[in-house]
């Protein structure tokens, strides 16, 4: 067996609120990361911290240049058990987006779709929880097709969560376990 796990979060940018105006949901972002410590976060959004166009698949940790600007980013996590299948599932997905990062947009006009319910399934253009159902796909019971996720249909699974607070508290909390162990 193998944990995994799944963030989803709230910053308040611009963004964010957009999301959150159009669904009227706590959350408007979804991450997959294979460490409990968050170094490693897989999702997409925005490529420069500063601006959030052009989107693309990005990669970064609960402390990356992001998460410092905005260290008060709302943020659940959830841990995902998966088997030793499951997980080579997952993982195998994941390396064709790190393969070629480039040919990967970010799905502005996929979010319009999803707000009108309509699935797309458009080549290299992905929202954040697209992507992240896409990885699950056939393992995490979403009930519906992975191009109409939403962040928050994550935390709708039953899942354990392991942390509900800010990004600046998450990041401290892994920084205080490095210097117990």
């Amino acid at each position: 067996m193998k944990t995994v796990y799944l963030m989803v979060s709230h910053s308040g940018t611009v963004p964010a609120n957009i999301v959150r105006f159009f669904t009227h949901k706590e959350y408007s972002h979804a991450c997959y990361a294979n460490s409990a410590a968050l170094s490693n976060l897989y999702t997409f959004g925005r490529i420069n911290t500063a601006f959030f166009i052009p989107g693309g698949f990005i990669t970064g940790g609960i402390d990356s240049d992001f998460y410092q600007h905005y260290p008060h980013t709302k943020v659940r996590v959830y841990a995902v058990a998966l088997t030793d299948a499951q997980f080579e599932t997952v993982e195998a997905r994941l390396a064709k987006f790190l393969e070629n990062p480039a040919q990967y947009h970010y799905g502005f006009a996929n979010c319009v779709l999803q707000f009108l319910g309509l699935r797309v399934h458009r080549p290299h253009h992905y929202t954040c929880s697209q992507m992240i159902a896409q990885l699950f796909e056939g393992i995490l019971p979403l009930q519906k097709d992975w191009s109409l996720a939403k962040p928050m249909d994550f935390c709708n699974l039953a899942l354990p969560c392991i942390f509900e607070g800010t990004a600046e508290e998450y990041n401290n909390m892994m920084k205080q376990k490095e210097t117990v162990v």
